[in-house]
């Protein structure tokens, strides 16, 4: 390698210098959004019955002023919770704003979509989850109805572009997923009933590290790598993960100043102690993935 070329790597590595899998980061930024967000799914109900209805509220704000046309009663209390209740079966909108917040010389506003029927199944997913990447959060589904419900899954419906998209453990209703790579991640519930009839609502579950460094490779985009087929073409590339402890001062390649994952892979229960005492600012190889796939993290 020319003297330029390891100029450059290691200009690239020195981010890496401190860990790979620190735990001495800051905690869990609050999950806040920056606007007001409304359900993106039409809240099922059936007449006469009330549905709850979920918001989710920027920094700072706490009022939230309800309206919604005739044949439908929004009981509040001024919050981001309401029960919303239409005696006919037919499609509604609900409007929440926020009085305090003003856009384009108008008070910021969401509309909600409002589906009442007396058939079918009426579902409910959780409210937004927040966790770590790596770390597997449990998600149920309620579904009711007048006939039998019959179905109960779950489907993962978008995932950040590095993910893997590795399916979810799930039970009759009850599933457990883990996001492999840090990001946002939606989940589809859907409930099917005796006549055939179905009905669905989504989850959002945000993968938020709490890293001091937390560096994610990926390559092969999903479907790409090679699949458990027999004789399918496919691309069996395998790329390595490396974080040198202190790459402006010599550090070996493949020595213990250097985590891959012969020496500090966390599923193998491979470890190396940099830094203070503990295993706080350890690094840790959490995934490595060898069979052309991604992501190593």
């Amino acid at each position: 390698m020319s003297p330029r070329a390891r100029a450059l790597a290691a200009a690239l590595l020195l981010a890496s210098t401190a860990s790979c899998g620190a735990k001495t980061g800051p905690a869990l930024p609050p999950d806040l959004p920056e606007s007001l967000v409304c359900p993106t799914d039409p809240v099922e109900a059936r007449p006469g019955v009330p549905a709850r209805v979920d918001l989710r509220l920027p920094e700072g704000v706490t009022q939230v002023a309800w309206t919604a046309g005739p044949g439908v009663r929004v009981d509040d209390r001024g919050g981001p919770l309401a029960w919303v209740t239409a005696a006919d079966e037919g499609d509604y909108t609900v409007r929440a704003s926020l009085p305090e917040r003003l856009v384009d010389g108008g008070a910021e506003a969401c509309d909600i979509a409002l589906h009442v029927r007396a058939r079918g199944p009426v579902v409910r997913c959780p409210p937004t989850i927040t966790t770590e990447p790596l770390r597997e959060v449990s998600v149920t589904g309620v579904a009711s109805g007048d006939r039998e419900i019959t179905s109960r899954r779950w489907t993962l419906d978008d995932a950040p572009p590095a993910s893997a998209r590795r399916p979810l453990s799930q039970d009759d209703g009850a599933a457990r997923f883990t996001p492999d790579v840090a990001g946002e991640y939606r989940l589809r519930f859907t409930a099917v009933d005796a006549s055939g009839e179905s009905a669905t609502c989504t989850t959002l579950v945000r993968a938020v590290p709490r890293e001091g460094l937390r560096v994610e490779l990926s390559w092969d985009p999903p479907g790409r790598s090679c699949p458990d087929a027999a004789g399918a073409a496919c691309d069996d590339s395998d790329v390595d993960l490396h974080v040198l402890r202190d790459p402006g001062s010599g550090t070996a390649w493949r020595s213990d100043d250097d985590c891959h994952y012969a020496n500090c892979n966390a599923s193998a229960s491979r470890a190396l102690r940099w830094g203070t005492l503990g295993a706080a600012d350890d690094p840790r190889l959490d995934i490595d993935d060898v069979r052309g796939t991604a992501p190593r993290t």
